[in-house]
């Protein structure tokens, strides 16, 4: 009993983290695009794809 409970706690452990990384990733996009806002409205929608694309290669 306690090695199953241990696994299902190993296993939620790792889901919350998965799920604080990927909350972490939208708010840092999030508020990137809230700051760049007015930058990219200044630029054609090409290139703010493209960059928007490399940026989201580049790691954190």
């Amino acid at each position: 009993m306690a090695d199953s409970l241990r696994t299902v706690m190993r296993k939620f452990i790792k889901y919350t983290k998965a799920v604080e990384i990927t909350a972490q990733c939208g708010l840092i996009s999030a508020a990137f695009v809230y700051k760049n806002r007015c930058a990219v409205s200044r630029m054609p929608a090409a290139t703010t794809f493209s960059q928007s694309a490399q940026l989201m290669r580049r790691p954190v």
